[in-house]
């Protein structure tokens, strides 16, 4: 992906970092390609502002499925609440019950949590970490590698943590290619 003109107003990093929470895709993009071009300040900003990703107890998601089947509603519903606020963290789990045997009850709640994630678009914490991450993969600097490999680190499973690895993958495969004469 290439970087926008250099006409772009340079903006605060504070908007800038705003910017990249925003549904207004062009302007998203304008804060990609100012802070791209700015990598120290742009690696400071991310450094300090982005945190891995925490680390799920499976038994924990494990307890919340197998709760969607019990015999009180109460049970049900707070178990369903929480595997809701868990997002795609739990999304795996769930494709794995899905799979395994339960009850109509349970199979209704797990697809419906599945669905609800479907669905609803990407919250705006989402947008602001994957363009972030974006941004350090286009820096590509030793600085900028180093906050991937912490984000990678983070909770197996979270959007961020596979985005983070995703974007070392590419840069590692990119040391390795041979530019063209």
């Amino acid at each position: 992906m290439t970087c926008c003109s250099d006409t772009v107003a340079a903006g605060t990093m504070a908007s800038l970092w705003a910017d990249l929470a925003g549904e207004d895709t062009g302007r998203a993009y304008q804060a990609v390609c100012t802070l791209t071009r700015k990598p120290q300040a742009a690696v400071a900003l991310l450094k300090g502002k982005l945190h891995p990703a925490p680390a799920l107890e499976a038994r924990r998601i494990a307890q919340w499925i197998k709760e969607l089947d019990d015999d009180a509603f109460d049970v049900r519903e707070k178990a369903t609440q929480e595997l809701a606020k868990l997002g795609d963290a739990a999304e795996g789990a769930l494709h794995h019950a899905l799979a395994g045997q339960n009850s109509p009850e349970a199979r209704q709640r797990i697809e419906k949590l599945l669905e609800r994630r479907d669905k609803v678009g990407l919250p705006p914490e989402y947008l602001r970490a994957s363009r972030a991450v974006e941004v350090l993969e286009q820096i590509g600097t030793p600085e900028a590698k180093q906050v991937l490999e912490i984000l990678a680190a983070g909770g197996t499973g979270a959007r961020l943590t596979e985005d983070a690895k995703a974007a070392l993958r590419r840069l590692a495969m990119r040391a390795t290619v041979t530019p063209l004469p």
